[in-house]
């Protein structure tokens, strides 16, 4: 019986070790300069989230989008610049993204 009370504990300890402290939430701007880009962008990622049948930030995290939305990247060498923007990112939607921020 003591041995399975320590593993117990052992895998307790493990399970709150892995977790990683959440950053806080990015406030989406509702007015302003950026508020109708990034109305473009969380409309555009939706459509995305559902062709490719994925939770919306999967495709783009908040963060991310509001990063985009300030920088207005005009070039996929300028999104590369954008923070949250990674390669993968680049590869699929970059000329979707850059658009988005044209048009805006």
């Amino acid at each position: 019986m003591v041995i399975a009370k320590a593993s117990k504990r052992r895998k307790a300890s493990k399970r709150s070790s892995r977790k990683r402290a959440r950053t806080t939430a990015v406030a989406l701007p509702e007015s302003g300069a950026s508020a109708g880009l990034v109305a473009a962008l969380r409309a555009w990622r939706l459509n995305e989230a559902k062709k490719k049948r994925v939770p919306a930030f999967r495709i783009l995290t908040n963060r991310a989008l509001v990063a985009i939305a300030e920088a207005r990247p005009k070039s996929a060498e300028a999104l590369r610049g954008v923070t949250g923007v990674g390669p993968k990112l680049l590869q699929t939607y970059s000329v979707q993204l850059v658009q988005l921020c044209v048009r805006g």
